[in-house]
Formats: C-alpha cells, sequence, structure tokens
C-alpha cells in the first residue's frame, strides 16, 4: 500500500507524539524508544526529504494541509511546531488499522465484538476521544455507552482502552448474534 506523504508525515507525528508521552511519564524510555528502528528509519527518510529544496516546500505544503484540514494544531506558548488534535488521532489510527489490514477481517460464525463501559464523569474527556474513537473503528452505537462491530479490531481496542487508561471501566466481549439484536451485515 502506498502511502501519501501526508499520511507519512501524520503517522511520524504520531509515532513522534507517542515517544514524547511515554518520554514525560517514564524518563528512562530513552533506552526502549532508541530500539524501535521503525521510528529511526522514519526519521532518516524525513531528514533526507528535508535535505532537498522540493521536498522540503513538499512537507511544509503537506503540513498546512493538514492543520487546515484539523489534523494538526499550532502549539501555544511560543514553541514552534504541531500537535496532533483528536480528529488527526482518528486518521492516524484509521491508517494504521488499513496499514495491518485489522480492520478488513470480519469476526466468523455471525459473531460481534461488543464493547460497554461505564465511564465516570470526572474522565468525559477520555470517554468522549474513546466514543469517537470508537466510531474510527468501524463501531455501531447500540446505546450511548454499548457498541459492536463486525470486524476483529480487538487488538486496536485493547491498545485504546489503555492510552486513555480507562481499564477498570470498560468490558470488551465477543457475543454470538441474539434474535432481536443487531441487524447482520
Amino acid at each position: 500500500m502506498t502511502t501519501s506523504l501526508s499520511n507519512r508525515l501524520l503517522l511520524l507525528a504520531a509515532d513522534f507524539a507517542d515517544f514524547h508521552r511515554v518520554m514525560v511519564s517514564v524518563p528512562r524510555a530513552i533506552a526502549v524508544m532508541s530500539s524501535d528502528t521503525r521510528w529511526h528509519k522514519e526519521r532518516r527518510w524525513l531528514e533526507q526529504r528535508l535535505r532537498r529544496s522540493k521536498g522540503r516546500r513538499q512537507c511544509q505544503r503537506a503540513i498546512r494541509e493538514l492543520a487546515r484540514a484539523g489534523f494538526l494544531r499550532q502549539r501555544r506558548g511560543g514553541l514552534e511546531g504541531y500537535l496532533l488534535t483528536e480528529k488527526g488521532e482518528c486518521r492516524v489510527l484509521r491508517l494504521k488499522i488499513a496499514a495491518s489490514s485489522l480492520g478488513q477481517k470480519k469476526l466468523p460464525n455471525r459473531q460481534w465484538l461488543m464493547v460497554f463501559f461505564d465511564i465516570p464523569e470526572k474522565l468525559r474527556r477520555q470517554r468522549d476521544s474513546f466514543r469517537r474513537m470508537l466510531q474510527c473503528l468501524s463501531f455501531e452505537q447500540l446505546q450511548l455507552s454499548i457498541w459492536v462491530s463486525r470486524y476483529d479490531v480487538v487488538a486496536a481496542v485493547r491498545r485504546l482502552i489503555t492510552q486513555f487508561r480507562l481499564k477498570p471501566y470498560v468490558r470488551v466481549l465477543i457475543v454470538r448474534e441474539i434474535p432481536g439484536g443487531p441487524p447482520a451485515s
């Protein structure tokens, strides 16, 4: 699968953001992240592209387009740079799923992946973001906090639960379709 310059820059920004999130929470993560060869390979690709003036202009244009589309926002506080928005995180999630073909594999034998949760009001932002990410993963909403999908995206859902720190509040089940349930697709 070929990846456009915009998508590749967005994925690199997401990996870089994850790296810094880990760095802030665990200072010794440098050793762990320095062994991630994919991150270094992408960084080298970007550095080589930025050495050429045409490549630099293309990257700058792609970043402006990503910001204009709402996938990136400029940093506040006098620091140069961009941060991923929730819309950007959703697109990154879709790109990663498409690359790994997780989202294309349906569950066998009329099974459904069911996610249900009871997230407290004090975690409203995480709850709302979690709902948006479930939509990105092709989930359908049965009730406000009950979502179902025909696709095998268990690993992606577990990553979301960990990322948003929602493990005590979320349950994931694989269920068989029952009469009166959601229509089979």
